[in-house]
C-alpha cells in the first residue's frame, strides 16, 4: 500500500455521458466541463474535512452498458443527510434503502443509468 499516494480520479463511464452529467449536476450540485474532442466530462469535488481534491471524469461507454447491476458503488459524505436526502426525494429521486448505524445514517440511490450510490453522514 505504501505506493498509492490517494485517489486520481472517480470515472464513471455513460452510455449517455450529457444525460448523466446534467443529472449530477442537478441533483448534486457538481459542476462539469465538456470537452469536445472526447466527449467526457470533467469536474472535481473537494473533501471540505480533508481538503483533498477528487477528480470527477464521466466517459462515454465504449460498449452499450446495462442498466443497473455495475460492479462498484460510490459513497458520498454528506453535511445535512436529513436535508439532502429530502431535497432528492422532492425532485423524484427515488430513496432505494435507509439505515442509521449508531451516529451514521445511510441512504441507497441510483443515478439514471443505475451506478449504485450511498449516502453518508457521521463518523
Amino acid at each position: 500500500m505504501a505506493n498509492i499516494a490517494g485517489i486520481g480520479a472517480l470515472v464513471i463511464y455513460a452510455n449517455e455521458p450529457i444525460t448523466l452529467a446534467d443529472w449530477y449536476t442537478n441533483k448534486f450540485g457538481f459542476a462539469f466541463q465538456r470537452n469536445p474532442k472526447d466527449n467526457c466530462h470533467y469536474g472535481e469535488l473537494r473533501d471540505t474535512s480533508t481538503g483533498a481534491t477528487i477528480f470527477l471524469g464521466i466517459y462515454p461507454a465504449k460498449q452499450q452498458l446495462p442498466q443497473g447491476n455495475r460492479a462498484v458503488m460510490i459513497n458520498y459524505k454528506l453535511v445535512n443527510f436529513d436535508s439532502f436526502v429530502a431535497k432528492l426525494e422532492k425532485s423524484g429521486v427515488k430513496i432505494e434503502s435507509r439505515r442509521a448505524d449508531g451516529a451514521s445514517k445511510f441512504a441507497t440511490i441510483s443515478d439514471p443509468e443505475g451506478n449504485p450510490i450511498e449516502l453518508w453522514s457521521g463518523v
